[in-house]
Order: structure tokens, then sequence, then C-alpha cells
């Protein structure tokens, strides 16, 4: 996360510098934009927000050990820097450090200069608790973070998700629902919503649900449309995995690790145990913490980092 609007007390010239540097990170120039952030912390050694921004930008580059201590050496200089503690903690969680994680958000939500910093960090929070299998925990942030933003139909999702985890298919069901009348575009979710509502046995509402999507002018295509498809009968578990093994190699493997998600789900409802478990198994084999489907296939298999 950005950093907030720089005091004026800061000298001058320190705004320049890090445009100049967060410049050439955005245009590709790596290795010129690291040392433009060195030079800048060279000549402004105390400031916090040098050492974020270059936080930031070595966390967009991969470098997660060097944001963590960019971050924390901002830290060190202001302990009550908010955004500090939401991007530190954004760096552990992709280091599946789901617990370091939470306690940077606990921390960025007491100090939180304002409610917006402030629902961010529970919201956060949520997903960092979700991680280790703390549903009841995810779920009391999410609903808070609902209630803060209850327009914001990503949110709405993101709690569907946690409901679903928890075994809660018809909230989940409540939830996705909710989030496509918000926004009806948001055809994502419609394997989600079918499947939570097949979940909690109401089959004869996903098998219109699926209808009602796929009779629309413009019916959904590509993966989504693949998953709507399996979701109808249409596509066979093969045809599936085909359709998931296209695209660049970070493509493919999210596509590979829902495609696993789902047909372990088709397999709970045509009561297959033993093959739901190796399905879910291979969705954990993508290592893609941060995919609702990875999370949900961890609470299958009660499994947590």
């Amino acid at each position: 996360m950005t950093s907030p609007a720089r005091p004026s007390s800061l000298p001058r010239l320190l705004a320049p510098h890090l445009r100049r540097a967060t410049t050439l990170g955005s245009l590709g120039k790596k290795d010129e934009a690291e040392a433009a952030f060195n030079e800048t912390i060279q000549r402004f050694p105390n400031s916090v927000i040098a050492f974020n921004d270059r936080g930031n930008f070595r966390r967009g580059y991969g470098d997660m050990e060097g944001a963590i201590s960019d971050f924390s050496k901002a830290l060190e200089f202001d302990p009550k820097f908010a955004i500090g503690y939401i991007n530190r903690g954004i760096t552990q969680f992709d280091l599946k450090s789901a617990k370091a994680a939470e306690s940077d958000f606990q921390q960025a939500a007491k100090l939180a200069p304002d409610l917006g910093t402030r629902n961010m960090a529970i919201r956060l929070r949520g997903g960092s608790r979700l991680a280790q299998g703390n549903v009841a925990g995810a779920l009391d942030d999410l609903t808070l973070a609902v209630r803060a933003n209850p327009n914001d139909p990503s949110i709405v999702e993101e709690r569907g998700v946690a409901e679903f985890c928890a075994g809660q298919f018809g909230q989940a069901a409540d939830d996705f629902a909710r989030a496509m009348r918000v926004d009806s575009k948001l055809v994502r979710i419609v394997p989600w919503y079918w499947l939570s509502l097949q979940r909690t046995g109401r089959d004869a509402e996903a098998k219109a649900l699926i209808e009602r999507t796929m009779a629309q002018d413009k019916p959904p295509t590509g993966w989504i449309g693949a998953l709507c498809k399996m979701c109808e009968g249409t596509m066979t578990d093969e045809e599936l995995l085909r359709e998931a093994d296209k695209g660049t190699d970070l493509e493919r493997k999210q596509k590979m690790c829902e495609a696993q998600f789902f047909l372990g789900q088709a397999a709970i409802l045509t009561k297959e145990p033993e093959k739901a478990q190796a399905y879910f198994e291979k969705a954990l084999e993508s290592n893609l913490y941060s995919m609702s489907s990875y999370r949900a296939a961890q609470f299958q298999l009660k499994r947590f980092e």
C-alpha cells in the first residue's frame, strides 16, 4: 500500500527522488529503480516514507525478505505507522506466515488514523485468520468489513467463501447472491454460488442458476465458462482439466487449482470421498496460498500452515 500524503516538513527534495525511483520501477527498470531508492535512502536515512516505498517496490519484484526489512525499518522510525504494519502484514501473508500477518493487521487496526485504513486492516486480519483455520474469527472480521462497505461486492464475496469454508452453505449462497445483485457482471461467482446451493440441497435453484447464466445473450466464456459447463453437466472432468492446462505457467497453475477444487466438490456431491480427497490434495500442490479454492481445499482436508 502506498504511503499517505507526505508531510510538508520533509525535505523538499525527498518527493522528487521518490517519484523518480517509483517511475523507474513502473517502467520495468528494476536495477535503476533499486539504485534510485538506495540513493534516496542514503540522502534521507531516517525517512519512514522512503523505506516504506522501497519496501513496496521490493515486494512488487518478489524480494519479500528485503520488503519486510524495509517495512520493519520504517516502523522502527515510526511505531505508530499503520500503513507500514499493513504492508508488512501483506508481505508476511505472501510468505505463508499468517500468524505474523495477523499480528501486523491487529496493530494496524489499533493505530489506524482513519476508518478506511482501519476497515482495510480488519478485512486483511480476517483473511489471515481464515488461513490459520480460525473461521469464526475470520467471519467476525469479514462481517465488520461488510458492514463498513455494504456495497462492495468483493468483500461480500470474500465472506461468502469464508462461510463456505465453515460449512455454512446457505449463508454462503445468500452472500454470493447478494454480491451478484450489486454487480451482475461478477460471473466468476456463479460456480461458487451454484456449489453452495448444491451443498445445501437446493438442487432446483442451482440448476436454474446455471440455465439462466448460460442462456444469457453473452454467456460466460473462457475459464469461467468452462467451470459453468462443468456445473451444467456438459463438460467432463477430463475436458475441464484439459481446459485448465492452457495459458501462461501462472494461469495454468491457478486454473488447475480451481479445477481440482471444484472436481473434489463434485465428488462430494456424488458421494465419492476418496476421489474428492485426491482432488483436494492436488489443489494444495499448487501452493497458491491466496486463492479461494486453495483456502477451501485446506478446510476440506483440515490442513493449515
